[in-house]
């Protein structure tokens, strides 16, 4: 029961954040910012109970991975959808000032024709993408022994959300990917379709219900789908996480899906957030908001992929952190091998470009890198901004003392976004050499040089002012390359 009210309250009020914060034509930006941070604290605050679900994707999500049994999912489920529909009716009173008539009469700007656009295959993608991001990040941060107790699972959650929705804007469903808050769709018609007459009693409309059923196939059906893609892709590629299974090669092949994954949504969220093309684009999306929710994403699967793969994203992370090892052979708990990073960078360029096929479905045109600037000018830019970048990697997760610490993801999400900030006006600030297959082939040659090219130079400046990295070895007889 305890598990029950933690799900219900905690659904309840992220779906009246949403809605209270998505009324009045509010700025796209409003309602994730709302519902992200409301997640947060709810999270750790039920975490410990009932595990924070608070949306049924989530929960179909843990339920295929194993981590639920299906009676207990069918309670969540049952709860957060009745959570999800008093919090938006709550919220619609309190817009409409507490009148049940003002309620019905005044839609309070509220986002009700979203749900009209079930055979919209943008909406399709966005809401399953955001899910499937959400979902991915639960997984890895809340159900697994190695990164059991940790304490950035609530922020990472709600980066994965919060990014994504921010650079999708109103292309979604309208429901912040989550069924239980899609039930804000139903408060209206369900006002509309009681009516309450002295002589009567209820009148039921039953065209109308039916008709607001009918609306819900997108803001239901997208989530769900992406949290089960999440579950399942889990449960294929951590075989060994399960009772009776031993390591084998779907477990040997987990690093560099993590890699393939994790770069796709990031190249998705680059793409779609800087996209031209897309509805309501702003100046204030594209200077602000968009180095916001890259950064946010990029924590989000940070923390998600590190205990698995390390959580590169970038053949110039991976170049960065293959040649520190070259230049400290004798340490290799933290760092990836030269052979193994090649692969990663396959992996990076293959889910580079899966990531830009999935923004087309959504946006007609992405956007970034590609600025119209001088060629030197844009080479200094990227590897300067990546030298920096790659310098807080390599400070934050590969130095031995700092192996516990859990502000690495923050750190380096937060390192790109301020790049990202910084050089986005001089070069595209693309920092990253896959992201140049979002433009197709060829793509300029600063794209891919500068980013390398700052990958090696923090490595080098690492074993500069790292003394302290390899005087231990050395202080024993050994010798560095330098």
């Amino acid at each position: 029961m305890s598990k029950i009210m933690v799900e219900l309250i905690g659904t309840a009020m992220l779906s009246l954040a949403f809605v209270v914060a998505a009324a009045d034509g509010a700025s796209d930006a409003v309602a994730p910012v709302a519902y992200a941070a409301t997640l947060v604290c709810l999270t750790y605050a039920g975490g410990h109970i009932s595990g924070a679900h608070f949306n049924p994707a989530v929960t179909m999500a843990v339920l295929v991975r194993g981590k639920l049994a299906l009676s207990e999912a069918l309670a969540y489920v049952l709860v957060q959808l009745i959570g999800g529909f008093g919090g938006a009716a709550a919220a619609l009173m309190f817009r409409a000032g507490g009148s049940w008539t003002t309620a019905k009469e005044d839609a309070v700007g509220l986002p009700w024709v979203a749900a009209a656009r079930a055979s919209d295959l943008h909406a399709w993608v966005a809401d399953t993408i955001c899910a499937f991001a959400i979902c991915h990040t639960v997984l890895h941060v809340t159900t697994t022994s190695v990164q059991d107790g940790n304490s950035y699972f609530g922020l990472a959650i709600a980066s994965s959300y919060v990014g994504l929705a921010i650079a999708l804007g109103d292309v979604g469903g309208g429901s912040a990917a989550n069924p239980a808050v899609a039930m804000l769709f139903l408060v209206r018609p369900s006002m509309d379709a009681l009516t309450l007459t002295r002589a009567q009693g209820f009148v039921v409309d039953a065209d109308a219900l039916r008709d607001a059923f009918g609306r819900l196939s997108l803001p239901i059906g997208a989530p769900l789908g992406g949290g089960l893609l999440a579950g399942a892709l889990f449960r294929t590629t951590h075989p060994n996480r399960f009772e009776g299974a031993a390591k084998g090669a779907q477990e040997a092949l987990a690093p560099y899906v993590i890699e393939l994954v994790g770069t796709c949504l990031l190249a998705f969220t680059v793409a779609t957030a800087t996209s031209s093309s897309a509805d309501n684009r702003s100046s204030l999306r594209g200077e602000i908001l968009a180095p916001m929710s890259i950064g946010a994403v990029l924590t989000s699967q940070v923390y998600a992929g590190a205990a698995t793969s390390g959580a590169h994203y970038n053949p110039a992370i991976t170049i960065a952190v293959s040649l520190r090892r070259a230049l400290a052979y004798w340490e290799s708990s933290l760092l990836v091998p030269p052979q193994v990073g090649l692969l990663y960078i396959v992996m990076q360029l293959l889910g580079a470009a899966c990531g830009g096929g999935l923004a087309r479905l959504v946006v007609s045109h992405v956007g970034h890198p590609f600025a119209a600037v001088d060629s030197r000018l844009a080479f200094a830019a990227e590897t300067l901004a990546t030298f920096v970048v790659c310098l807080v990697v390599l400070q934050t997760a590969t130095v031995a003392r700092m192996a516990h610490r859990e502000h690495f993801g923050l750190a380096i999400g937060s390192a790109v976004a301020a790049m990202t900030f910084v050089m986005a006006q001089i070069s595209g600030a693309a920092l990253n050499p896959a992201l140049g297959l979002l433009g197709g082939l060829p793509y300029p040659w600063y794209y891919v040089a500068g980013p390398c090219s700052g990958g090696v130079l923090a490595a080098l400046f690492f074993r500069v002012i790292s003394v302290d990295s390899f005087a231990a070895y050395e202080s024993r007889g050994g010798s560095s390359m330098l």
